[in-house]
């Protein structure tokens, strides 16, 4: 017969449990709201349409379109297709793969000056 488990063993909770419990608690922890900065400390005005640079004073940015539509159209679709291949080839460091996949890949580079993925 198998050996019973002494009963306070049974209802506490396994260890994995425990730490996942842990990190959720520091996950909710992190993401509580700021408390409001003291009455005098100085507060930063908020940008005005007039204050941020127009298309033509920034050489290559596209700051006529909304944020989702610009990168939608930039950022997104090299991201996703990066991605996708992550979790085929799960590398043992996903951060400095990534940052391999997005260089190798870079649709504004021409495809013989990019490096190449090891």
């Amino acid at each position: 017969a198998a050996p019973v488990p002494p009963a306070d063993a049974a209802s506490s909770p396994p260890p994995a449990a425990t730490a996942a419990a842990a990190v959720a608690q520091q996950v909710v922890a992190a993401s509580a709201p700021l408390p409001d900065p003291p009455f005098d400390a100085p507060v930063a005005a908020p940008p005005t349409a007039d204050s941020l640079p127009g298309p033509a004073e920034v050489k290559g940015q596209q700051w006529d379109v909304p944020i989702r539509q610009y990168l939608d159209q930039t950022i997104v679709p090299i991201m996703l297709d990066g991605m996708a291949e992550l979790v085929k080839k799960r590398p043992e460091d996903p951060v400095l793969w990534m940052s391999d996949y997005l260089r190798a890949n870079n649709p504004n580079v021409p495809a013989n000056k990019r490096p190449r993925m090891s």
